[in-house]
């Protein structure tokens, strides 16, 4: 439901941005170069696409489309960490989150290289390409190669699906504390050891 919404929103905006300020393609004229020799007139131009001429900005539309997906992802994050306490293979908190880091990552070094380039041509068209496909295999891959690795291996030998949903890698610091709790529970053993055979040698002692 919530993703059906958020595609609403976004249609309503693109179907309001195309009937209130649609994009238009203009061409203008770069240059005109006269051939004395053989009378050729060659004429350079250029097209683009451009905001409508009224007053109304393009960012009206964008900001709110841009709004919308930001807030989508901070809520997804949020939603998925409550459930971090199940499994990998039930959850996506860990693969949505490094995709949320990833997306950020090439927006940042996306759009200094493309404000560099942006009067080539050629160079901008490259990179809006590459930071695409960049965005979309990249989050594809984090959602679905854990899938596809987790039905290959199959269920942890000996468990249940349903006793499978808690199973999770410990973390760093969960590893710390159960070898200080080990460490722990030895120095107690010992202590209580030593009290033990504390009067045995000292009976020894007073019986030679």
């Amino acid at each position: 439901v919530t993703v059906a919404v958020v595609v609403l929103f976004d249609l309503i905006i693109l179907i309001a941005w195309v009937v209130v300020a649609p994009l238009q393609y203009i061409r203008t004229n770069v240059s005109t170069t006269l051939n004395e020799a053989t009378g050729v007139m060659t004429v350079e131009t250029a097209g683009s696409c451009q905001g409508s001429p009224n007053d109304v900005s393009m960012w009206a539309f964008l900001a709110p489309i841009i709004i919308i997906h930001v807030a989508s992802m901070i809520v997804t994050n949020v939603i998925l960490f409550k459930v971090k306490g199940i499994s990998d293979r039930y959850q996506e908190q860990k693969y949505v989150a490094l995709a949320s880091i990833y997306i950020c990552e090439l927006v940042l070094l996306g759009l200094p290289i493309l404000i560099a380039v942006q009067e080539a041509g050629e160079a901008r068209y490259f990179v809006i390409a590459g930071v695409i496909f960049l965005t979309d295999t990249g989050v594809l891959a984090l959602i679905f190669l854990p899938k596809v690795r987790y039905a290959k291996v199959g269920l942890p030998e000996g468990l249940t699906v349903i006793e499978s949903f808690r199973i999770k890698r410990p973390s760093r610091r969960d590893r710390s504390v159960a070898v200080s709790s080990v460490e722990e529970i030895r120095r107690r053993a010992s202590v209580t050891s030593n009290r033990k055979l504390a009067p045995l040698a000292s009976n020894r002692n007073l019986t030679s």
